[in-house]
């Protein structure tokens, strides 16, 4: 889904997503200046957990995440507050139909999105139709054509991120 991260990222927008061995896994690209700063300097993903324990409230700044975490942490970047003050929207893309899981900033825009996408995709398939990249014929098997999207949207993401790297992003 190229359209959701080339609208909301870098953004408050969690894409979860099969990997290689059909785990799910969620993909974040945040845009917080310090963070694309890390992330375009390392030149590659990351792994990188939230700043709260499971279940807890999001910290909206260093002090909430000490009060959460304490002297469970080596080091602590102090930020400032959190621009949104918002949870991300989380987004499951590793099934059939995309789910929203979490409601957070700009979940509206990001619903809307995935609804006129969706629908988009719910045209029929000509008897003819071959992919552009592989030039393989269209499947009419729900499965294939979901095997695909994945496919597509994890070279999406990694396109999206090479290209932000690549590139300076203009944060507002």
């Amino acid at each position: 889904f190229r359209f959701l991260v080339s609208r909301f990222w870098p953004g408050p927008l969690t894409l979860v997503v099969l990997n290689k061995e059909g785990q799910k896994i969620g993909l974040r690209y945040p845009r917080s200046r310090i963070a694309t700063s890390v992330i375009n300097t390392v030149g590659e993903p990351f792994v990188a957990t939230s700043a709260n324990r499971s279940g807890a409230p999001s910290p909206r700044n260093a002090q909430d995440v000490m009060k959460s975490l304490g002297g469970d942490i080596d080091y602590l970047i102090d930020a400032g507050s959190c621009e949104l003050g918002e949870y991300s929207t989380v987004v499951d893309l590793s099934s059939e139909e995309p789910q929203i899981l979490r409601k957070g900033a700009d979940a509206e825009n990001i619903e809307s999105a995935i609804q006129a996408a969706y629908k988009e995709m719910m045209i029929p398939v000509k008897q003819d139709q071959v992919y552009a990249d592989t030039g393989e014929p269209v499947s009419k098997d729900p499965k294939e054509m979901h095997k695909k999207a994945v496919e597509m949207i994890m070279y999406m993401v990694s396109d999206a991120i090479d290209n932000a790297m690549e590139s300076e992003v203009e944060l507002n």
